[in-house]
């Protein structure tokens, strides 16, 4: 938002900030939808419109504290994960412990945001932080968003729909009510992922992107 209201002097003193405090090692609960959304969204979006490497730079180091919320058996993350352990959990109250469509339809989408701002081999100037990288890309991309589509393409639809909770140990739909306020999300999403993640050139073979 500085950056979009050109207080550029305050955004430098933002930037700054980022660079020196902004540490995700801690012994804490958090929603991976509220921190995909909020954390990763906004630094990426920072980074994004200033180009500050400081940006895309911490984003990756919160993808890979997110990465074991992935860890389940279907590969459809927890809702909430401690990021010192690792362990994950979701919602009690969410059919009997199920994901939440909406909650893991964003994931996928900032997942491939992470994945899409590194084009090629191009991915930080710094050597050392090259492979990291490339196997959170990896990591990211193949296995934890490309399997969320996996799992949802070989489920049944109820009218046409996802229903709004899943399972993520066995991969069955929870409470089959389809489609709230709390499955919108992924609706909101499913363009975005489908264009970043490249998954129209490998469908359509004919051409580039429409514009």
């Amino acid at each position: 938002m500085l950056y979009i209201m050109e207080m550029y002097d305050e955004f430098e003193a933002a930037t700054e900030w980022v660079e020196s405090n902004l540490d995700f090692n801690m012994n804490a609960e958090i929603s991976v939808f509220e921190v995909n959304i909020r954390f990763v969204g906004g630094l990426l979006s920072a980074y994004y419109l200033s180009g500050k490497e400081v940006f895309r730079r911490k984003a990756v180091e919160l993808g890979e504290k997110l990465l074991p919320a992935f860890k389940t058996p279907t590969g459809i993350p927890w809702a909430l994960l401690n990021l010192k352990s690792g362990i994950g959990r979701n919602w009690p109250w969410a059919s009997g412990g199920s994901s939440i469509l909406a909650e893991y339809g964003d994931a996928a989408f900032w997942s491939s945001c992470i994945s899409a701002s590194f084009p090629g081999d191009q991915i930080l100037p710094r050597k050392e932080d090259i492979g990291r990288i490339k196997k959170l890309f990896t990591d990211i991309l193949l296995h934890s968003v490309m399997n969320i589509r996996k799992v949802l393409n070989r489920l049944d639809k109820p009218q046409g729909l996802y229903p709004n909770y899943l399972n993520p140990n066995s991969g069955q739909w929870g409470q089959r009510f389809a489609q709230d306020s709390t499955g919108q999300e992924l609706n909101r999403q499913t363009t975005p992922v489908f264009l970043l993640s490249g998954f129209y050139q490998q469908k359509n073979r004919t051409g580039p992107l429409p514009k």
